[in-house]
């Protein structure tokens, strides 16, 4: 018979090697976050991986990394499912952080629960008004000194103890050179983008975020616009009392403008005595208003000092005033030269330097042309096969049933329009072969198919009046889940029109016959969709979508 002391040396056994086969996968995971870490220089560009990697060891809803710069903290990465104004970037006073703690005690501090603290910093107040309740802070050491901290925080009580800490703090001991360097760099990157005499950034940096809100335009369809400014009068200013004022003016006049306008903001130094403001997310209308108020500053300031300065602005809107960089910039110098032509002291939009009323309407009509060309052409891609004659019509159909659905403004449903009529434009460029395959595709058909949304966006791209469709053609095949092509981006991240040619395209298509299958009926393809909400489609759109087919379609018009 096998003892009781048998049988106990037995189980600590197990409990043992189930302790150290725990240990083998914690420094496994650390292992695989610490090869993350160092892979980039660049924080920016691995930090969500990074925090989904480190999410698989410790649960939380918000992530971040807070280094110190003197009095204050600045997050330098930030992973959170929790609406929060403390960004990438932004600034907190170290006294009144948890950071701050962390530097002076040099150790870990956890809070259990917020709610029964009887002392709260600052910080663990905003953090309870966005539902925050537990939290970890674990400093970042380098040469003996503090120089940071990694935070962690639950919307539930309770989620870091013991083990939450010495997880923490083993990951610590291996990444915290490599987040000092990532700082170090961001820090040298920073620095060559900054006009060193206004503390604005530089022309260099401005040329890079211009390209960056095109590209952005592409993928989401956010409009942005552009003020130069130019101060009126500079030139005799600087002559008068030398170059030294006039530096320290220059100066001055960065600051202003910087301090008045909206953080999203971006403020350069584009060149002598101007200045160019990027406003991303607004169109002309609302950049007018915010430069209109930076003007205003401006003249009370020099007013109240006696100094007689004013400033021009010229402002243009992607992608109305231009389809390139070039063009936004020549749109946005043409008015403030038009502003200052007027005698300075104005703000003029490029809307009213447009041709005449003749030339612009001549402008629409070449391009309703090219536009109804490219349509021919589509309609041509279907006749090539029996099957698919009439999908583009029926997309169509059911795109707009649902855009009205969800009250788009009838020019996104004019756009809509446009878009689900030329979806598959891009398939001009597949072989008969690969297109008209009966049989599964194989993984090289399937990537040369995958390749159309692309092509179909560089189509229509170079086209002013199908600018607006470009964003819903490139990304009408991605997936809610973000299992998607070209871009493999998820939720709302997708343009809402490419979500609702989504939907529209996969009930054309099941609503249809196929080499392969016959039609289904409308009741069994709104299953499906209803199957696939959440998953490869959005699920509010589905629900508002299955309720338009049932008021519209059902039961008089479904197929056989």
């Amino acid at each position: 018979m096998v003892s009781t002391e048998e049988i106990g040396l037995v189980n600590k056994n197990a409990v043992l090697l189930d302790e150290i086969k725990k240990r083998q996968r914690l420094l496994e995971a650390i292992g695989e976050l610490t090869k993350i870490i160092t892979s980039d220089a660049n924080l920016d560009n691995i930090y969500e991986t990074f925090s989904e990697k480190l999410r698989e060891l410790i649960d939380f809803d918000r992530a971040s990394i807070a280094l110190i710069e003197g009095d204050n903290i600045r997050y330098f990465a930030v992973s959170s499912k929790i609406k929060t104004e403390r960004l990438p970037g932004s600034i907190y006073p170290l006294k009144d952080s948890n950071t701050g703690w962390v530097a002076i005690h040099k150790k870990t501090l956890i809070h259990k629960d917020i709610t029964k603290k009887q002392m709260l910093l600052p910080i663990n107040k905003v953090k309870l008004e966005e539902g925050i309740r537990s939290s970890i802070h674990v400093p970042l050491f380098y040469k003996g000194e503090v120089f940071g901290s990694i935070n962690l925080s639950s919307l539930r009580p309770g989620s870091y103890g013991e083990w939450e800490k010495e997880v923490l703090e083993q990951l610590v001991g291996q990444i915290a050179g490599a987040i000092m360097n990532a700082s170090l760099y961001k820090k040298l990157q920073e620095e060559s983008r900054i006009d060193t005499l206004t503390g604005l950034f530089n022309r260099h940096y401005f040329n890079k975020r211009l390209d960056e809100e095109i590209k952005r335009w592409h993928r989401n369809g956010r409009v942005f616009s552009l003020a130069i400014c130019d101060l009126d009068y500079f030139r005799d200013y600087n002559n008068r009392y030398g170059h030294l004022a006039g530096d320290k003016l220059l100066r001055e006049a960065g600051e202003l403008i910087k301090s008045s306008i909206r953080e999203i903001d971006l403020a350069f130094r584009y060149g002598g005595d101007e200045f160019a403001i990027l406003l991303p997310g607004v169109d002309c209308d609302d950049a007018l208003r915010v430069v209109k108020r930076v003007q205003r500053v401006f003249e009370e300031e020099m007013k109240r000092r006696k100094i007689p300065l004013t400033c021009s602005f010229g402002l243009a809107s992607y992608p109305i005033d231009g389809a390139i960089a070039t063009d936004i910039m020549n749109a946005a110098d043409t008015a403030t030269y038009r502003a200052k032509e007027l005698g300075g002291n104005q703000c003029i939009s490029s809307r009213i330097l447009k041709p005449t009323q003749k030339e612009a309407v001549s402008q629409a009509k070449a391009e309703e042309t090219v536009i109804n060309i490219l349509c021919s052409l589509a309609l041509a891609l279907e006749l090539r096969d029996i099957y698919t004659y009439g999908h583009s019509r029926d997309v169509n159909k059911y795109a707009l049933m649902l855009g009205e659905a969800t009250g788009l403004s009838r020019e996104k449903l004019t756009n809509l329009s446009r878009a689900s009529l030329l979806h598959d434009i891009g398939k001009v460029g597949i072989s008969d072969e690969v297109l008209f395959k009966k049989g599964r595709l194989s993984k090289r058909d399937w990537s040369k198919m995958k390749k159309h949304p692309v092509v179909g966006a560089q189509i229509i791209g170079y086209i002013p009046g199908l600018l607006y469709c470009r964003p819903t053609v490139l990304h009408h095949h991605e997936r809610w889940d973000g299992k998607g092509y070209p871009s493999g981006i998820k939720g709302k991240k997708i343009p809402l029109e490419a979500r609702i040619l989504a939907i529209a395209d996969a009930f054309a298509a099941m609503t249809s016959d196929r080499p392969y299958r016959p039609a289904m009926s409308y009741q069994d393809a709104l299953l499906k969709l209803e199957k696939e909400a959440g998953r490869q489609f959005d699920p509010e759109l589905v629900k508002v979508f299955i309720g338009v087919v049932k008021e519209n379609l059902l039961p008089n018009d479904k197929p056989c």
